[in-house]
């Protein structure tokens, strides 16, 4: 007669055998083991006030904050979100990002394609709020999710976007959009950057 011992194995084995597997994709994202989240948009170049940069979030500004500036001339006709034409990142290069995330052994870089403020990496036809309006930058046909999806592919790095599709400072504040205004922008946003700057790993949004 089987021991106890025995009679439980014999009874739990099948679903000993049945561990939980990773799909594919669920261990393609466990092997890329560490992934570079990237803080670049217009506040980059924001020149706020010392006593603000010594705060507990020194870049971050969604519009709500201009308080700060003190009404300077960083917002000028788009006050209270920052003017386009301060961002200006004459010496952008993108192959550089790609060449020091290698080196630092990631596998994925995750961009902040609009953060708060609303303010878009590339020249959207679903907001006024982009470097289409960055003037001093490449005469405002500078577009740096093209460079940096370029780069990543190029590279062999793996794309990631933020957009932050619940906040838009600007389409809020400074739009004044509707409802119905906004989810259109948002989403026309996020269509252009999934179908054109990829192909994209990972779309993060709060």
């Amino acid at each position: 007669m089987a021991t106890p011992f025995v009679l439980a194995v014999l009874l739990f084995a099948p679903f000993a055998l049945a561990v939980p597997m990773p799909n594919p994709r669920q261990l393609a994202f466990m092997e890329s083991e560490m992934i570079q989240f990237m803080h670049f948009g217009i506040p980059t170049f924001w020149d706020a006030p010392e006593s603000f940069l010594r705060g507990s979030n020194p870049t971050f500004h969604d519009c709500s904050s201009t308080s700060v500036d003190n009404h300077t001339n960083q917002t000028g006709a788009y006050w209270p979100c920052l003017d386009p034409i301060i961002f200006a990142p004459a010496d952008l290069d993108a192959d550089a990002w790609m060449a020091s995330a290698k080196a630092m052994g990631m596998k994925e870089i995750c961009l902040t394609a609009h953060h708060e403020g609303g303010f878009a990496l590339w020249p959207s036809n679903f907001t006024e709020y982009s470097v289409a309006r960055s003037l001093n930058w490449r005469g405002g046909r500078g577009d740096v999710l093209r460079e940096f999806a370029d780069a990543a592919n190029r590279w062999g790095v793996g794309i990631c976007y933020y957009l932050n599709v619940a906040a838009d400072g600007y389409e809020k504040l400074v739009a004044n959009s509707t409802a119905d205004a906004f989810l259109a922008s948002q989403l026309g946003m996020v269509r252009e950057v999934l179908h054109s700057y990829g192909p994209v790993n990972r779309f993060w949004f709060d």
